[in-house]
Parts: C-alpha cells; sequence; structure tokens
C-alpha cells in the first residue's frame, strides 16, 4: 500500500505568503512554550569560554519544586494536598497547579471546618503563598539584546496591516508587555484609566480601536492584576492573586469579568471570515480553549488554525485529535502534520534554486546530530526567526507544479525521503 505525505515546502510557502500580505485578520496563541526559546546565563563563563544558558522560565515540574521549596512553614497543608493528589492520579507527579487547585478546594469546602486539624483558613494561605512564590520566580525581566520574543515584535510592528494583530496567551508573566514598550509599539490588553485600570469589556468586544494596537488577550489573568472592590484591576507590581490556573475554579471564573470577555474575543476572532490563528507553545491540552477553538471552526468554514507543534505527532494527542475533527485546524508537528483532517510525515523535494535551499535552512533540519530531520517551526525560537525574516526577505519561490497547499503525496517513499536534501 502506499504511503502518504504532505509537502512542507508548499505549506510553507502558502503560510508565508498569507503573512507577507498583511490583509488577512492574524491571531497568536501562544502558551508556556515560548519561554523556552528565551535564555538567560546560569553562570558566568567558565574556563573553557562556554557561558552555560536556561530558559528564562522554568518548566511546570521544576516550577513546582521551585515553589513547594519555599511552603515549608506549611508543610503539613502541603503533605495532606499531595497525599490526596497521589491517590487520585497514582500515575503522574502533581504539579504546582494541581497543588493550588486542591488547596483551594479545600479551602472553600472546609470553611471553618477541619481536616487534620487543618482548617479552610489554612489552605487558603497556602494558596495565597503558592500564588505570591510562583509571581516572584515567574516575575522576571527580559534579557537585553534580541531574543525570541523581540523578534516576534519586531515582525508584528514591522508590517502595514489592515487589522491589527490579536495575541491570545495563557502566560501571565509580563514578557510581552515588555518586549513591545522597549520597542515603542503600542498595545491594548483590555484594561483603561491610570490610578487603577479598570477592564473595559465594551472596547474588548467592539474591537474598534485603530490597527496600529495590537491586541493582547491574557486568557488566564496575568501577574499585576488584583481585586479591588469584587472587579479586577490592573495594579502595581507581580501580584498573582488574580490568576486562573487549570483548576476547579475554572469554569466558574471564565463566566466572569474579566475571563468571559477574553474569551469571547478568541471565540469572536475565529467567527470572523477570514482570520488565521497561529499557535505555538501551545499543547491544546487546556480544555477551555480548546473547546472554544473547536466550537468556532466547526461554526466558520472561513477561519483557519495553525498548529505548530514542537514535539512529535505521536506525543501532541491533544492537537492531533482537534484536527483530525476539524480540516480547517492545520497541526504542523516535527515529522509530520496534520493538514484537511489527515495524518501523515513530510517529504521534502528537491530544491528548485539556491535561493530556495538558503529559504529551507529557516523552517528544515535537525535538532541532533544523530536525529532524522524534520520540520522546526515548533520550536518558538525557529518560529520568531522565520517570522521576522518575512520582512526583509523576498517571496518564497513558488514550487508549482507541485502539490497544493496541505494536499497529499500519495506515493512510495524513495530511500532518501528523509535526507532532508
Amino acid at each position: 500500500m502506499d504511503r502518504l505525505y504532505h509537502s512542507p515546502e508548499q505549506f510553507i510557502s502558502d503560510f508565508r505568503q498569507i503573512l507577507a500580505e498583511g490583509k488577512k485578520r492574524i491571531g497568536l496563541l501562544l502558551g508556556a512554550g515560548i519561554a523556552q526559546a528565551v535564555r538567560i546565563p546560569v553562570e558566568p563563563t567558565n574556563e573553557a569560554g562556554v557561558c552555560e544558558t536556561k530558559p528564562i522560565l522554568p518548566m511546570i515540574s521544576d516550577l513546582t519544586l521551585q515553589v513547594l521549596s519555599e511552603l515549608s512553614e506549611q508543610s503539613t497543608c502541603v503533605r495532606i494536598v499531595q497525599d490526596r493528589l497521589k491517590v487520585e492520579n497514582p500515575d503522574r507527579e502533581p504539579t504546582i497547579e494541581d497543588v493550588l487547585s486542591l488547596a483551594r478546594l479545600l479551602s472553600k469546602v472546609l470553611g471553618r471546618w477541619e481536616f487534620e486539624r487543618m482548617g479552610g483558613g489554612d489552605f487558603g494561605k497556602l494558596a495565597q503563598n503558592i500564588c505570591a512564590s510562583i509571581g516572584k520566580i515567574v516575575g522576571v525581566d527580559l534579557p537585553p539584546g534580541q531574543n525570541a520574543i523581540t523578534r516576534l515584535v519586531t515582525w508584528i510592528g514591522g508590517t502595514p496591516r489592515e487589522h491589527p494583530v490579536e495575541i491570545f496567551t495563557t502566560n501571565y508573566d509580563f514578557l510581552l508587555e515588555e518586549a513591545f514598550e522597549n520597542a515603542s509599539y503600542p498595545y491594548f490588553d483590555g484594561f483603561s484609566g491610570n490610578r487603577w485600570p479598570f477592564f473595559d469589556a465594551a472596547s474588548v468586544a467592539e474591537n474598534n480601536l485603530p490597527a496600529r494596537l495590537t491586541r493582547l488577550w491574557k486568557l488566564h489573568g496575568s501577574l499585576g492584576w488584583q481585586w479591588y472592590n469584587d472587579r479586577v484591576v490592573h495594579g502595581r507590581g507581580k501580584d498573582a492573586a488574580a490568576l486562573i490556573y487549570p483548576d476547579h475554579l475554572k469554569y466558574e471564573l471564565t463566566s466572569k469579568m474579566p475571563y468571559l470577555a477574553l474569551f469571547e474575543r478568541l471565540r469572536a476572532f475565529l467567527m470572523t471570515p477570514d482570520s488565521v490563528l497561529v499557535a505555538c507553545g501551545f499543547s491544546f491540552a487546556d480544555a477551555h480553549v480548546s473547546s472554544v477553538i473547536e466550537e468556532a471552526l466547526a461554526a466558520n468554514r472561513h477561519s483557519a488554525v495553525f498548529a505548530f507543534q514542537f514535539r512529535q505527532l505521536k506525543d501532541e494527542a491533544a492537537a492531533t485529535t482537534l484536527a483530525k475533527k476539524r480540516s480547517n485546524m492545520s497541526v504542523l508537528a516535527y515529522d509530520g502534520g496534520v493538514l484537511h483532517a489527515t495524518e501523515a510525515n513530510w517529504k521534502v523535494g528537491e530544491p528548485k534554486n539556491d535561493h530556495w535551499s538558503e529559504i529551507r535552512q529557516a523552517f528544515w533540519g535537525t535538532r541532533s546530530e544523530e536525529g532524522p530531520p524534520g520540520l522546526l517551526l515548533g520550536d518558538f525560537g525557529r518560529f520568531a526567526g522565520f517570522l521576522a525574516a518575512i520582512n526583509t526577505r523576498q517571496s518564497l519561490p513558488q514550487q508549482r507544479p507541485v502539490h497544493g497547499p496541505g494536499e497529499i503525496l500519495a506515493e512510495p517513499a524513495p530511500a532518501s525521503d528523509n535526507t532532508g536534501r
């Protein structure tokens, strides 16, 4: 039986053309993975002249260890929460978000009652301390110089557009805000005012501000948000109290402002004809965000989602499952993609000229000396560099007659398919 393949060259050519024209409504869905592309020094340069680096923000497992190490005074509450989590899900280690979720639940359910001599107030205090600790760890500044986030902002600000770029992010750090402000590019995050900026739901819904203002929608809240007179305001500092985590409160809180307006903005964006949402660093494991995307794609066949995933297809089950149900969503993983609801590996063609060989290096290559080549744009660092280059490079050479955007190659695989040549 013949094997099926997707052409990465043709997809990238058409995708780049969409972005370069600046005519369609472009949205970006950015998850926690984008911070892994921004590196900071671990220690001064060693004797060999090498400076070790690490991601600017830790992965969830490392964040869990760091936060829990700061909660020794509440070790009893932490132990109770962790024990219950391990009983409920013995197959995986609980994350700090799991701990926060259950701490909030126990605080709400127990009230003045006690469990193992710990009352609702004790678990409420644990939740507050977890948020404060997370805020301290996540509230870092961008390093000086160019990095993946500043390149993304350069691309956004460097192209005249008929419609504003809309960024939807589940991250709650200040890295995007800092990059926009350092570059003097204006943005709107839904808040208005000076002393205690308030959330302006009408402006979010109407979306009639100038196109040069990038929209920055923080779906899970942000550092600096806080409760004031029963509403969320933009405070001064990096207080993490108003964050939304994947916990029992999530669906309750997303029915309130400002979260209701932000999720409705995501839905409205995808319901607009000829809108393109490009995801990077996002796993699609967030059921609430994914459900909004699926519903909107089903209702509007004239919108599209392109999800660039870092890992191989077999490791991106949440994204691929959604793409197989909705043909207007494409998943672009390292070893293959799901295009038009069809899963297949990549197959590269022969370069047509030297210019094409140079361009291919921007999106195709190897991550290790031993591994096979693949699509690199699931790495946010490569993705941001690819976007920044759009403002300076000429259009990709057309590969026709080849296979149309997302079309399937139905032919036997030659032995050199995966060489990258």
